[in-house]
């Protein structure tokens, strides 16, 4: 069985809508769907215990759309930036010449500006239509996430090839930091040195010193105080997103409920509550998120 997650086109005009099937029991939580502004676009969160989330983003973008559809692609895929990200799907962007990133369309140089900041790379060189063109993208920014792509003929009637393609999912890894040990306890321990080195000078001043000669020295016991009283300490940084605990425990209660559903034990309804309920605690706390990083030059320096 398959967890789907799904984005319809909603005007009744031919073609359109992403799906996203990922099959049981590997989790995942959708994350935000865009309907609305000519495209479609469905981002998930693949999650496993232990492993660094994958953002997961398709997008089904029609050929001829105004330039400000373009933007709010460029806008939300900004927002909703990971460093795991994979984003693919029918793009409609056949003038691209993929190997030197350069197009004669301008909504496109936009889309190549934004790969080329946020450190995206596109890994499709071949055609993906019976036209011959190149309309259907795979986009990541880690290396090694993505691998064994291969083309195929298309699926039933289609006019697109499918694509088969492995992802590759990581261990977290912690970051080992290393720090000076400032602590209030160490800072008390060096005043009297300084103090008295202080006095010493004011009191007993070597006019034989310049003043460059009087900086070096002061500098050099700062020097030996910060490497005897101040010594390094390690401090693991563990790596990937990480929801909180109300969240995971929201992830947990739906896959609860979606084991009992499978065994008949509970409705349809309660489980789509729950998934409604997971997906709304999700996108508050990533826009809060967001929002926070947003206003602060500091949280931003640092996301960066």
């Amino acid at each position: 069985m398959f967890s789907v997650f799904a984005c319809n086109r909603t005007t009744k005009t031919r073609g359109g809508g992403v799906l996203i099937l990922i099959k049981n029991p590997i989790k995942a939580v959708e994350i935000y769907k865009e309907a609305q502004s000519g495209y479609e676009m469905i981002i998930i969160d693949i999650i496993k215990k232990g492993f660094t989330n994958v953002r997961l983003i398709c997008i089904y973008f029609p050929p001829n759309l105004k330039n400000t559809s373009n933007v709010k692609l460029i806008k939300t895929l900004t927002k909703y930036y990971t460093h795991n990200t994979i984003i693919c799907g029918d793009l409609n962007k056949p003038k691209i010449i993929w190997k030197e990133y350069i197009s004669s369309i301008a909504n496109d140089t936009i889309f190549l500006d934004f790969l080329m900041n946020f450190g995206y790379k596109q890994l499709i060189t071949a055609p993906t239509h019976i036209s011959g063109s190149i309309l259907d993208l795979i986009i990541t920014n880690k290396d090694n996430l993505i691998s064994e792509i291969h083309i195929d003929k298309g699926f039933s009637n289609s006019d697109h090839f499918s694509i088969r393609f492995n992802i590759k999912v990581s261990k977290d890894q912690n970051t080992i930091h290393q720090y000076r040990n400032f602590t209030i306890e160490n800072i008390n321990r060096i005043k009297p040195i300084l103090i008295y080195y202080l006095g010493f000078n004011e009191i007993s001043p070597n006019i034989d010193n310049t003043m460059n000669e009087k900086f070096n020295n002061f500098y050099n016991l700062v020097q030996s105080i910060t490497e005897q009283y101040f010594p390094y300490i390690s401090v693991k940084e563990k790596s990937g997103f990480i929801y909180p605990s109300y969240i995971k425990k929201s992830i947990k209660d739906k896959q609860n409920l979606f084991n009992l559903l499978k065994q008949k034990q509970c409705s349809k309804s309660e489980y789509n509550r729950i998934c409604n309920r997971t997906k709304y605690l999700n996108k508050n706390y990533l826009n809060s998120k967001i929002s926070v990083i947003s206003n602060n030059r500091k949280f931003i320096n640092n996301f960066i």
